[in-house]
């Protein structure tokens, strides 16, 4: 391109609206020659040739609904490997195509299918279905996108100016006028589409990979969006927020307590909590702090779970940055969650899925999302920073005793755990016994084998507290405490098969 005059003579007079220029037409205009060049394609057409069409056909009738299997340990691959692998990528496409195509039919008939299918990973450029298909969008829900007035002007468009440009401005596409233009027109529709929120910095972020995987198509990329927020980050967009995000804030310090009590400990005595860094993470579910060739891998992970997925990534970014939080100074540590290192995006979705699949899910009860299975006393935010650890159900309790996968230890006073206890359970009532003597090889048996340790106490929980603080203090993690104490257990007959009688309790 061979520019004729000098760019201070060549701009508009007026730029109006959405940067539309108007005036001095003739010095904004430029010589530019256009010319073809062609890549080569030859490795490529061989390594497509050299492809074995049977992992190219799939029909769930004939396998009778059964997903292919890859070559040994292929799936375990990292990610960017994988998203290399011209025939893994051709045989894992072939099959998502068929799937999504069948989605409305196999959504009733084999409804898991789906998500077994992109467990390990979702291709690139199957991602954008996949993703419609998790978050149950339907091609007609983005036909209100018509009626929204994305053009007038909105109480949020200074900030936007402000945001968008900034808005993962590394990533080619979005620093473009056209995705500029088209980021703006999403998030109007959104506002205007729900009132009762508003703007709040971060938004923008969230709303970035729906853009990039719909660019020519703002409805779906809306409706995508709404899901996604009603599911992920339902009323984080209110005005005010307060009491949403210091419950989940709460319930993010329980978590990290639960999984490295030292950590937790480390990161408490510098007053160092979530406020100060982990709202933008909850908020943009990581939108604002990960690179989206990054966030995009999260998300796939993110979409097939429940909506407490986000405080397990959460805790295994610190995980990851552990090494460089035990023993640093307030000032250092702040200055290390203002420029995030680069993060190994695999070793946080591995850490992620274990703890996810490891963690009771009553252990991250929001009073907000109340999950169906577990019946849980809902405290306020004030209430819940009382505790240093997460609270217990009393189904998840009967699931861990039957499958023998947990500690009790019952703090209860000695005439009150004899006129009845909870199966297997251990009586401590010396709380302040910092030596544990009596209790320390349990408490040692339980951490080797990952295995929660229950703290049951009465109603109040007053000495499941001071316990349980104890214990997280000295570096003991995967404590818990009864929700409701003992007397939950007494008040439902439907929970018999865990109350034993004083000749079967153990003493000690």
């Amino acid at each position: 391109m061979r520019i004729t005059k000098p760019p201070v003579l060549a701009g508009a007079l007026v730029a109006v609206d959405d940067l539309q220029l108007t005036g001095n037409e003739e010095g904004r205009r430029f010589d530019a020659v256009i010319t073809t060049t062609v890549l080569p394609m030859t490795n490529l057409r061989e390594k497509v040739r050299s492809l074995n069409a049977l992992t190219l056909l799939h029909s769930m009738e004939a396998t009778a609904g059964r997903l292919p299997t890859w070559r040994e340990g292929e799936e375990r691959l990292p990610v960017v490997v994988k998203e290399k692998d011209v025939s893994y990528q051709a045989a894992r496409m072939s099959l998502l195509a068929h799937l999504l195509a069948s989605h409305s039919h196999l959504q009733q008939a084999q409804p898991a299918l789906l998500q077994a299918a992109v467990a390990a990973d979702v291709p690139p450029l199957r991602r954008a279905g996949v993703w419609r298909a998790l978050l149950g969008v339907s091609p007609l829900d983005g036909d209100q996108f018509a009626a929204l007035d994305t053009v007038s002007a909105h109480t949020s468009d200074r900030q936007l100016e402000v945001d968008i440009p900034r808005c993962h401005q590394y990533e080619e596409v979005m620093t473009s006028p056209s995705a500029h233009y088209k980021l703006k027109r999403l998030l109007k529709a959104w506002l205007e589409a729900h009132p009762r929120y508003v703007y709040w910095q971060g938004l923008d972020s969230l709303a970035a990979p729906f853009l990039l995987l719909n660019f020519e198509n703002l409805p779906m990329a809306l409706a995508c969006m709404t899901s996604f927020i009603d599911r992920y980050t339902r009323d984080f967009f209110l005005k005010d927020n307060s009491h949403i995000i210091q419950e989940y804030l709460a319930v993010f310090n329980h978590l990290i307590s639960f999984v490295d009590a030292t950590l937790y400990t480390c990161l408490a005595e510098m007053d160092f909590f979530p406020e100060l860094y982990a709202i933008p993470w909850f908020l943009t579910c990581f939108a604002h702090v990960l690179p989206l060739h990054k966030l995009l891998h999260v998300w796939d992970a993110l979409l097939r779970a429940e909506t407490s997925f986000p405080l397990f990534v959460g805790v295994s970014v610190l995980l990851q940055l552990r090494p460089s939080l035990i023993g640093a100074s307030f000032n250092d540590v702040i200055l290390l969650f203002s420029d995030l290192p680069d993060l190994q995006i695999d070793r946080i979705l591995s850490d992620t899925r274990e703890l996810y699949a490891r963690v009771p899910r009553s252990c991250v009860h929001l009073a907000q999302r109340r999950e169906e299975g577990h019946t849980m006393t809902e405290y306020t935010a004030a209430q819940l920073r009382t505790f240093c650890c997460p609270r217990l159900s009393r189904e998840d309790l009967i699931d861990l005793v039957q499958r023998e996968a947990v500690a009790i230890v019952d703090v209860r006073s000695p005439p009150e755990f004899h006129r009845g206890s909870i199966v297997r359970s251990v009586n401590y009532p010396n709380v302040d016994d910092a030596t544990m003597g009596s209790i320390r090889t349990l408490l040692e048996t339980a951490q080797a084998n990952r295995h929660p340790i229950c703290i049951v106490d009465v109603a109040t929980m007053t000495v499941a507290k001071r316990f349980s603080s104890l214990l997280v203090s000295n570096g003991v993690c995967g404590v818990t405490m009864l929700d409701g104490g003992y007397d939950a257990i007494l008040i439902d007959s439907t929970l018999h098969m865990l109350r034993l009688h004083n000749y079967d309790a153990m003493w000690c």
